[in-house]
């Protein structure tokens, strides 16, 4: 074989070679985007849940303080012309929000570690849910706005930060 033939033959050995690496490297590329595309739509669907259950408790903890504005000692109650229940309404109804929202949230964890994250979270806002909301829903339905104070102050407010 001439030296000719062999340069030409290495050539479009190593120009072939060239494609075939570059073909591997832009498949790679593209794979990897894919994944990475994966990993940010969950994760930032996961964020938007989460702040959308922050959103939910800070709505219940304003419904709580509105609710104390019908206090008869307060002298701007008269002006509320709605009962305290429209604020309990809407303090349940956003629980049942969060609820929902949270089985979604929930069933996207795949990690140990963001598990056992989230199983903390829940017994705080569990926590946040029977020792705060409810029984200051139930103090403000019955007219007790010392006792929805002392709720408020003590178990809801030091929760939302």
């Amino acid at each position: 074989m001439q030296i000719k033939t062999r340069i030409v033959v290495g050539v479009a050995f190593m120009s072939l070679l060239m494609i075939a690496i570059g073909a591997i490297g832009l498949v790679g590329f593209r794979e990897n985007g894919r994944a990475l595309e994966d990993v940010h739509s969950v994760n930032m669907k996961n964020i938007g849940l989460l702040n959308k259950i922050d959103g939910l408790m800070r709505a219940n903890r304003i419904q709580m303080l509105l609710s104390l504005q019908h206090d008869p000692k307060n002298e701007f109650s008269s002006m509320h012309e709605h009962p305290t229940s429209a604020h309990t309404d809407l303090a349940k109804k956003y629980i049942d929000e969060i609820n929902q929202v949270w089985k979604e949230y929930a069933a996207s964890i795949t990690d140990k570690e963001g598990r056992d994250l989230a199983d903390a979270f829940r017994k705080e806002r569990d926590k946040y849910e029977k020792e705060g909301l409810e029984p200051a829903m139930k103090a403000v339905l019955a007219d007790d706005f010392h006792q929805t104070y002392r709720i408020t102050f003590d178990a809801i407010n030091p929760t939302i930060v």
